[in-house]
């Protein structure tokens, strides 16, 4: 398995609206299978909403084996994608040093 503990990635609602009505969900996906979703509205730090659920672990060492074969392969130019569909989002891989 990739040496990777967590993923977590973000999506950010950029659409119009005003700062306060704007939507962010976090997912993060442990090594151990365990999903977890937060949801936040506007500019507060504190999730509104948190489910949890649980991917079989073969399929979360596919996902991580898949970026880390990504991101080895890319590191010097970094992993740059556009999507124009009115979020943002980001990607946090955390390793295991």
């Amino acid at each position: 398995m990739a040496d990777i503990k967590k993923v977590r990635f973000n999506v950010t609602e950029n659409g119009p609206c005003f700062i306060e009505d704007m939507h962010k969900c976090v997912y993060e996906i442990f090594e151990s299978g365990k999903i977890v979703k937060y949801s936040y509205l506007g500019r507060n730090r504190r999730f509104v909403n948190k489910e949890e659920n649980v991917a079989q672990r073969d399929i979360v060492e596919k996902l991580f084996l898949g970026l880390d074969d990504l991101v080895r392969a890319n590191w010097k130019e970094g992993v740059v994608c556009e999507i124009c569909d009115g979020c943002s989002y980001e990607l946090q891989i955390t390793y295991a040093n």
